[in-house]
C-alpha cells in the first residue's frame, strides 16, 4: 500500500490550500520542533472584515526567547481568544453557513483559553478543521524528534522513512531546497501540489486573490467546502 506524506509546520487556522495538500495525504507530520519565527503563519492569519483585510494574531513570549521551537513558544495574554471569537462573529456572522459551524468554533476558543502553549492550539484548531472538512489523514507530531543533522533534504528523508513514506508532497515554494536526487536515490517520490481556486463563491474584480483563513472558506460553503480541495498533485523529477 502506498503512503504518502506531508510535512507540515504548525499554523494558527491556515488557509484552504494547507489543507488541499495534507487531505490527499494518508500521513502528515506536524513539524513543531523547527525554531518560532515572527511575523509568520505560526500564531496568526487573516480574514477580511467590513473594513478589509485583518490579522487575528496570538499574542506570544518572544523576549529573550530567540530560536526557540514553536512546541516551546508561551501563549502571552489569555484574553487573544474572546477577542478571536468575537472578531470571526463580526466578520462571517453574515454568511450563509456560520450558524452551522459557529457553536463548535466558539467551544473550540472556549478550551483554547485554557491553553498555555501555541502549538497546543494549533492542534486543537487543526482536528476541529479536520473533522469539518471530513479529513483523515493520521497525524504525527515531530516535536519530541532530536534530529542532529542541519540538511534539511536529510532530516525529511529521515521522517519520510520513520512514517513509511513511499511519496513526499509538499508546496511549490518547499521546492526551492529540495535536492530531487537526494530523494531519489531513497526511493521517495517527490510531488508538489497544484493549487485550486478555493473561493468560487467570491466575485472577481482584479489583482491577486486574497487568501484568508479556511474559517471563511466553511461559513460560505458549509458542508461543500472539501469539493474545492481537489488533492491534485504533479510528480517533479530530478
Amino acid at each position: 500500500m502506498t503512503r504518502t506524506l506531508a510535512v507540515i509546520q504548525s499554523h494558527y487556522i491556515p488557509w484552504a490550500g494547507f489543507f488541499d495538500l495534507i487531505g490527499g495525504c494518508s500521513d502528515v507530520v506536524l513539524l513543531d520542533s523547527v525554531s518560532y519565527s515572527k511575523n509568520s503563519y505560526f500564531n496568526r492569519n487573516r480574514l477580511i472584515g467590513p473594513n478589509g483585510i485583518f490579522w487575528l494574531t496570538i499574542p506570544v513570549r518572544t523576549d529573550g526567547r530567540f530560536g526557540q521551537p514553536i512546541s516551546d513558544v508561551e501563549i502571552s495574554d489569555d484574553r487573544w481568544a474572546k477577542k478571536h471569537s468575537r472578531s470571526i462573529e463580526q466578520s462571517l456572522g453574515h454568511a450563509p453557513y456560520f450558524d452551522q459551524l459557529w457553536e463548535s468554533w466558539r467551544d473550540a476558543y472556549a478550551i483554547s483559553s485554557n491553553l498555555r502553549k501555541l502549538s497546543d492550539v494549533n492542534r486543537l484548531w487543526l482536528e476541529v478543521i479536520m473533522a469539518q472538512l471530513n479529513l483523515s489523514s493520521n497525524v504525527h507530531i515531530d516535536s519530541s524528534a532530536k534530529m542532529t543533522n542541519a540538511d534539511k533534504n536529510s532530516r525529511l528523508i529521515d521522517i519520510c522513512q520513520k512514517v513509511g513514506a513511499d511519496i513526499y508532497r509538499t508546496g511549490p515554494r518547499g521546492l526551492d531546497y529540495l535536492d530531487i536526487t537526494q530523494f531519489e536515490a531513497a526511493g521517495i517520490t517527490v510531488e508538489t501540489i497544484e493549487y485550486a481556486n478555493y473561493y468560487p463563491y467570491r466575485v472577481m474584480q482584479s489583482g491577486n486573490i486574497i487568501m484568508v483563513s479556511v474559517l471563511e472558506n466553511l461559513a460560505y460553503m458549509g458542508s461543500r467546502t472539501p469539493e474545492v480541495l481537489r488533492h491534485s498533485y504533479q510528480r517533479v523529477k530530478a
